[in-house]
């Protein structure tokens, strides 16, 4: 895709009037084109100006076909305005996914690193300190004392990751 409003744009929008002024206007069998480049340039441009470039290609279209238009040359010269909003709504849509899909990745990031952060956590402090309180209570009962202290701090260094999580979460 061109980017928007850069040299790409104009010389594309020059080639397709090229093409479909010298092959009969309204009537070109090429005539498609002109919707495909209208599209193309609503994903694009900005609104503003895709106004300008689809004022400018009606104002091309009328200029290069045959006076008096008929009814079927009249239809396909009102064919760009009445697809336009019908385009827009499309670029709508696209930029919609495209944000939803940016939520959802930063969504996965944070949920990859509070399962980081929360295996660290069980790896390198829980599971050690479990398995040296159960050490420390079939040594003696005299440590209960002690034990019972150190699930204490386990108690709200637990809670703290939980509470650092929830806040990740916000």
């Amino acid at each position: 895709m061109p980017k928007e409003e850069s040299i790409e744009t104009a010389v594309l929008l020059v080639a397709v009037c090229v093409v479909i002024g010298s092959s009969g206007g309204l009537a070109s069998p090429f005539m498609p084109l002109f919707i495909l480049l209208l599209f193309i340039s609503v994903l694009t441009i900005r609104l503003t100006s895709n106004l300008v470039v689809m004022g400018g290609m009606m104002i091309f279209l009328w200029a290069v076909s045959r006076h008096p238009l008929d009814m079927n040359q009249l239809l396909a010269l009102l064919t760009l305005p009445l697809i336009f909003p019908l385009m827009l709504f499309a670029r709508w849509q696209f930029e919609s996914a495209q944000e939803n899909r940016w939520r959802l990745r930063l969504e996965e990031e944070l949920l990859s690193s509070q399962e980081s952060h929360m295996l660290m956590f069980l790896s390198t402090y829980l599971i050690p300190l479990l398995k040296q309180l159960r050490a420390m209570l079939v040594i003696s009962e005299q440590n209960r004392l002690s034990v019972a202290k150190q699930l204490e701090i386990l108690e709200q260094e637990a809670n703290r990751v939980v509470k650092d999580i929830d806040q990740a979460d916000d």
